[in-house]
């Protein structure tokens, strides 16, 4: 059996924090080749966030943040003791901090050319032009699931599952 990788999308952003997150831990094909992965590791993270909202938002972020390989190839990543402050940035007096703990869990590839993301705890998600919910972000409280095509990127269905999706330009606003 060959190994698929997950392809980065040009059309669609899929878990924005996490792509924030990730970006400050080892990439997972480094920590699949060494094992399962090691405990979190301390992040401190400032970036922005356009295209989503009428304004820009500032993200803001501290805490811990990790990769777990799976034996069936796909992987978790982790940010326990997370938060991220979000600043509107055409109003800063318009923020919220939120605690960002939950976990992101891909499937390995399935036969039929997709992979499953399930949202576990406190997550932010963005999903790009394509998607289901096309330019939106959100922060999602519970579990949820969306099903992504591996070839272009492309949300195929989704978000579904149980608790709350949280617009965040409407938070901003």
């Amino acid at each position: 059996m060959s190994k698929q990788t997950i392809p980065k999308s040009t059309t669609t952003h899929i878990a924005a924090l996490w792509v924030i997150l990730a970006a400050f831990c080892l990439p997972t094909a480094q920590l699949q080749a060494q094992g399962r992965g090691s405990p979190p590791t301390p992040i401190n993270f400032t970036v922005t966030i356009s295209g989503f909202c009428s304004f820009d938002i500032l993200a803001q972020g501290t805490g811990k943040a990790g990769v777990i390989s799976l034996p069936d190839g796909g992987f978790i990543f982790t940010a326990p003791a997370t938060s991220v402050t979000m600043t509107n940035l055409s109003d800063p007096t318009k923020s919220v901090t939120l605690s960002i703990t939950g976990t992101v869990k891909n499937s390995p590839v399935q036969q039929n050319g997709t992979f499953t993301q399930t949202f576990r705890g406190r997550n932010g998600v963005s999903f790009g032009p394509s998607a289901p919910f096309p330019n939106q972000f959100f922060f999602l409280i519970g579990t949820w699931t969306i099903v992504i095509d591996a070839n272009t990127g492309q949300v195929l269905q989704g978000p579904t599952g149980n608790g709350q999706m949280i617009n965040m330009c409407d938070l901003l606003e």
